[in-house]
């Protein structure tokens, strides 16, 4: 015991243990132990809590200090440093339950999203309600969809789940509340990037049913609910004036007056739904209203101008931008908007220069775009580089803070895709070989811990685009190793065929793949040529699927046969070009009716089926173009001959002229002479 006794450092020690050791070393063991009586020892521990207390509710002061400072530098938007200072308040404080949510809100709005996950699972073991955990969970699994890790927010979302089912199964009240409509919320996005559609909208359904109840109840408290549910169901529809209509409802829940949201939020949210209305007004065709929505959506700012000039900048910006491009690129009108708009593409440069962060990701897409403008549509590889070259260092950026995130992996790619081409055009095959690769690695980076189609069609057009560049670098260098590099990249594009039957997007890949794998064997400069041309074709017909604007899909269109028609000339003995061109044509004869263009569309469809005549499902686009220019006599045969064809399994030719009735009179384009088709096809 006296050694034991001996190692204490008595300036640690309380003034009473000194004390008693005293008398302990005096050798009256007894005094000692009386010394350090019940009654002392109770008032020593009392005053050490009190002041223990008094610390804690200095350092809670000082943590909520910082918390002030961090909100005002966000007021202020210079994020980084309200990052800062939360993530001190955080530290300070982090059973604060309060400075935890705005650390994570920060977190989100800067991208941070693995910080946020971190700051959040500190805080739920502290709940002492399982209720309290369900909204938390809700938002980590959220930010683990941003972040592309969709394992983890499956399983937070189950969670949260199975812990409102079991409240649930004790006071049904707990169904009708705020965080059961998040909870749903998230499982649409979830079951959204799973690719589950009829489930996303199954949780969209129960998100907007329980948005109803609430709001039935209390209106002014849960409308902001019943406008998110409305808002999902719109970016759930591909239907334009669908999308339009429910846009529209989640707009006028918001014109109400509203409790428990802050009125900067309700500006942002309205003006995010105006200019919602007004893309898909564009898609329509509606042009007016679509510049009208948008001058509303800069209205509804007007009250974060007042409040903060920085954040309406932004966001204006990125809207007039945007829009610009949407409208330039349907009324093919490019090198005009582009020009206009390069004050704004500064303006927003110098903008996300001073505020990195939120807008990082939007200024990156608008150059991807405005490169994509310049090389697909305008053919200008000169003003496309650097454009693309900026897009791909935010984008390489970004993957780096987030690595493994889909969608910019996707849109890294459709950046990069285009450098590599002009690399190849330019006959910098160092360049080209470096986009492919580094665009591949991404994608291999994504696949490696999910499934995502999309990105397998892509990597299949990289491996089989590339592999048709090793060809043409052969032919230039008189070489055979780009051959065997060629033919390597073939087989892993082979392998991807075979491991993916079902999937068509995949699948669209294959037509390609044979041509180029017996172009690689056939060392032919003419055909090599032809055969480019044939993917340059490919490339754009991709590009026609993936837009629903008709405008952009006549002007591919075109381009896409006048390469087909040179491939021809080139090399007349190619196989490629005939196989596609009456496809082409037969696609092109639809996108000219879809832009009220009959005459064209008839010529399409004629050139098409003198090409082929086995193309039957040309002859509709045929009948039709006849029946747009009132040339009724020579459209009926048509419709008549077509009419019990089966066009497949379940459907004739019949059905089909009738599904296209519909599509053409949902886009304004109508005709007196549709009844008699009707009536001719058995139409009641």
């Amino acid at each position: 015991l006296a050694e034991s006794l001996a190692s204490i450092n008595l300036d640690d020690a309380s003034e009473l243990a000194r004390e008693a050791l005293q008398r302990f070393e005096k050798g009256d063991l007894q005094a000692g132990l009386d010394w350090l009586s019940a009654e002392k020892l109770e008032e020593l521990r009392r005053r050490a809590l009190a002041e223990k207390e008094r610390a804690e509710r200095a350092m809670a002061k000082v943590a909520n200090t910082f918390l002030v400072k961090a909100q005002l530098l966000q007021a202020d938007l210079q994020l980084e440093e309200a990052l800062e200072h939360y993530r001190q308040a955080h530290e300070l404080d982090p059973g604060n339950a309060d400075i935890t949510r705005n650390y994570m809100h920060c977190c989100r709005i800067v991208n941070r999203f693995a910080e946020g996950i971190e700051a959040g699972q500190g805080l739920l073991p502290q709940f002492h309600h399982p209720f309290d955990s369900v909204d938390l969970l809700v938002h980590l699994a959220g930010m683990h969809l941003q972040l592309d890790e969709i394992r983890q927010a499956e399983e937070k979302l189950n969670t949260a789940a199975s812990t409102l089912g079991r409240l649930v199964a004790q006071d049904t009240s707990y169904l009708f509340t705020r965080p059961s409509f998040g909870l749903l919320d998230f499982m649409t996005d979830l079951y959204v990037q799973q690719d589950k559609l009829v489930d996303a909208e199954q949780a969209a359904g129960a998100a907007l049913a329980i948005a109803e109840r609430l709001c039935q109840k209390a209106p002014e408290a849960h409308g902001d609910l019943l406008a998110l549910a409305y808002w999902n169901y719109a970016s759930l529809t591909s239907d334009p004036q669908e999308s339009v209509d429910q846009y529209r409802k989640a707009l006028q829940q918001l014109e109400g007056p509203l409790t428990g949201v802050s009125a900067g939020w309700l500006s942002y949210s309205r003006s995010k739904l105006c200019f919602s209305i007004a893309q898909q007004l564009t898609y329509l065709d509606r042009f007016d209203e679509a510049l009208q929505w948008a001058q509303k959506a800069e209205g509804h700012l007007q009250p974060l101008r007042q409040g903060n000039p920085y954040s309406y900048e932004g966001e204006v910006l990125a809207y007039r931008l945007s829009l610009a491009i949407l409208i330039a690129r349907q009324q093919s009108n490019e090198a005009e908007v582009l020009v206009q708009i390069q004050d704004d593409l500064e303006a927003f440069r110098q903008y996300v220069h001073r505020y990195p962060g939120p807008y990082d990701g939007d200024l990156a897409s608008l150059l991807m775009m405005i490169g994509q403008m310049y090389y697909y549509d305008l053919k200008d590889s000169e003003s496309a580089m650097p454009v693309l070259m900026e897009a791909e260092a935010i984008f390489a950026r970004l993957l780096e803070e987030q690595p493994g995130k889909a969608t910019y992996t996707a849109i890294y790619v459709l950046t990069t895709f285009p450098m590599a081409m002009i690399s190849l055009s330019d006959g910098n095959d160092e360049d080209a070989n470096k986009w492919f690769s580094k665009s591949r690695e991404k994608i291999r980076h994504v696949l490696r811990k999910k499934s995502e189609p999309y990105l397998t069609s892509l990597l299949v057009s990289s491996l089989i685009n590339h592999s048709l560049g090793k060809a043409r670098q052969a032919l230039q260098w008189g070489e055979e190793y780009p051959l065997t590099e060629g033919k390597a990249m073939l087989r892993e594009a082979e392998e991807l065929l075979a491991a993916h039957p079902e999937d068509e997007g995949v699948q669209f890949w294959r037509l390609s793949y044979e041509d180029v794998r017996e172009l690689i064997y056939s060392f032919s400069p003419e055909n090599i040529h032809a055969r480019h041309l044939c993917r340059e074709a490919d490339s754009l017909q991709a590009l026609i699927f993936a837009t629903d604007d008709p405008a952009i899909g006549v002007r591919w269109g075109e381009a896409g046969v006048e390469k087909l028609e040179q491939a021809l000339n080139i090399y007349p003995e190619t196989e490629c070009a005939p196989m596609r061109l009456p496809q082409f044509l037969g696609n092109l004869a639809w996108s000219y009716l879809l832009v009220r263009r009959p005459a064209d569309a008839q010529a399409a469809a004629e050139k098409a089926l003198a090409a082929d005549p086995t193309q039957e499902w040309i002859k509709t686009n045929l009948a039709h173009s006849l029946l747009l220019q009132g040339k009724w006599k020579q459209a009926r045969p048509v419709y008549e001959e077509l009419s019990e064809k089966p066009f497949d399994d379940t459907q004739t030719f019949g059905d089909i002229l009738l599904q296209d009735l519909n599509a053409l009179e949902e886009k304004g384009i109508a005709h007196p002479d549709f009844r008699k088709v009707r009536q001719l096809l058995g139409d009641d």
